[in-house]
């Protein structure tokens, strides 16, 4: 409404701009012609008086024509007349007003007008000189008291400006109209709409009945509208399809990982199956006592237990979930990782070590996807590990020495000792479908995926190698706030 006001208050200054010039305008125009018609009529008085006075003189004598100058004086109201000799005009008995200069005009035979404040106000005089009256010059003085014309422009005036201010407050009260209901209400109905675009609200076209450029802008904002919400849609359709997609090859990925670990899981199960059976046959036979009986069930219940966990575990893995963000401790991430890729690491003679750590390395995240990068990274790690060698996995805020995003993050590190990366090949270790594995050995999803994960989880994955040396990889996230503003208080407080 701002623009409404500004754009109201600009016509009617304009509009009362206007009207008060052409009012002082008419009052000039009107001040001027009533003063021209006022001398006007007063002149033509005088010439026809003095053409009477003059006639009467040559034909009667100067008494006579003075008589008739009192006679005519005494018959006109609004008009005074009076016979006055020139050359008495330049004496102590001159009239006001007759200066040297007006009576110099007067004996070169010009009237002369004036107007002359009197004791009963403003009276006009003129002074008309008489010809062929005789040896000695005389003029006709007429006045006329100018109340009534005064009056009557006051009248005019009063009339001419109350007809200006009416106009100019019906012309306002028009422009107010015509602002709010043309340019006020469409342009709150604008930012309005812009206000909820701004906000992300699409729906509600913007409905506006004028066929001015506010509805043709009213228009093109309905339109830009529907072309963002259909943009917005193909986007979220676009996304949608793009997270499926990165669902399914984050489940083709756990599901790699889990024909990978088959055969370390039978060789696994092959143990406690043995015991079981054996101890089924004992107690077949008939021969264990009560008490041997007992023992055996319990044997049997046990490794059944340590089975149904070992597949429990597998299927976990592989099972395909929604994320859940929740604090998750990367030490616990890691410790079950291991325990899970123990049986493939122990087939390839791959030792796993967890160093242990004192470090708070609680984060917010989806325990399942970040076990699923770390699980990558691990058998990445023993793939690349010969047989013999080490694979360390570590979690804590120690190891984050000396990087710039120590403060409020933790991390957790990989490390083989395998033959490392070519420089060539380290800048696509990440790329998905990239590897430089045997057929059969791997995909190139694994790192691609953790390389995913992480960053989903508003981290970043760092890559250090050395050929012939192993490599080392290290997840850095950002902790926990709950357990950030603990370990804030312990600081504070120690």
């Amino acid at each position: 409404m701002r623009l409404a006001r500004k754009l109201i208050a600009a016509l009617v200054v304009g509009i009362f701009a206007v009207m008060a010039f052409n009012a002082y305008l008419r009052l000039r125009s009107q001040t001027a012609f009533f003063e021209i018609d006022s001398e006007r009529d007063l002149r033509a008085a005088a010439r026809a008086l003095a053409s009477g006075v003059e006639a009467v003189v040559q034909a009667d004598g100067e008494a006579r024509g003075r008589d008739f100058v009192e006679r005519v004086n005494l018959l006109r109201e609004e008009i005074d007349l009076r016979w006055l000799w020139l050359d008495d005009l330049d004496g102590s008995e001159a009239p006001p007003g007759l200066s040297h200069v007006r009576v110099t005009a007067l004996r070169d035979g010009d009237e002369v007008t004036f107007v002359r404040e009197t004791d009963q106000g403003a009276r006009r005089f003129m002074y008309f000189p008489l010809v062929g009256i005789g040896s000695r010059p005389a003029v006709l003085e007429l006045s006329e008291p100018l109340g009534r014309e005064l009056e009557f422009m006051r009248a005019s005036q009063l009339t001419t400006l109350a007809t200006a201010l009416l106009v100019a407050v019906v012309c306002g009260l028009l422009a107010i109209v015509v602002g709010v209901v043309f340019v006020g209400r469409p342009m709150r109905l604008l930012s309005d709409k812009a206000r909820r675009v701004g906000a992300g609200d699409l729906s509600g076209p913007l409905v506006l009945r004028q066929r001015d450029e506010i509805g043709q802008l009213a228009t093109e904002i309905n339109a830009m509208c529907d072309r963002l919400a259909a943009a917005q849609q193909k986007a979220r359709d676009e996304t949608e399809a793009r997270i499926r997609a990165i669902e399914q090859l984050r489940h083709v990925d756990r599901l790699r990982t889990v024909g990978q670990l088959a055969s370390g899981v039978a060789h696994e199960l092959g143990t406690p199956l043995n015991v079981v059976s054996g101890h089924a046959s004992l107690i077949r036979s008939g021969e264990p006592t009560p008490a041997e009986v007992a023992a055996s069930a319990d044997v049997i219940h046990e490794q059944a237990r340590r089975m149904a966990g070992i597949i429990r575990q597998l299927l976990d893995f592989s099972r395909r979930t929604g994320a859940h963000l929740d604090d998750a401790d990367l030490r616990q991430v890691a410790a079950g990782t291991l325990e899970m890729l123990g049986p493939l690491a122990e087939k390839r003679g791959v030792a796993l070590c967890l160093i242990p750590g004192d470090d708070d390395v609680t984060v917010r995240a989806d325990w399942n996807q970040i076990q699923q990068a770390v699980t990558n990274l691990v058998v990445n790690a023993i793939q690349a590990t010969p047989n013999g060698g080490t694979v360390e996995v570590a979690a804590g805020r120690s190891a984050a020495a000396g990087s710039d995003d120590s403060g409020g993050r933790v991390l957790l590190r990989v490390r083989d000792s395998g033959h490392g990366i070519a420089p060539d090949d380290l800048p696509r270790v990440f790329e998905p479908f990239f590897t430089t594995k045997d057929v059969g050995e791997g995909t190139g999803l694994g790192l691609a995926v953790a390389y995913g994960i992480v960053h989903e989880h508003g981290g970043r994955i760092e890559v250090e190698t050395e050929l012939g040396k192993g490599s080392r990889f290290t997840i850095v996230l950002p902790a926990s706030a709950a357990h950030e503003q603990e370990q804030e208080q312990r600081e504070a407080v120690a």
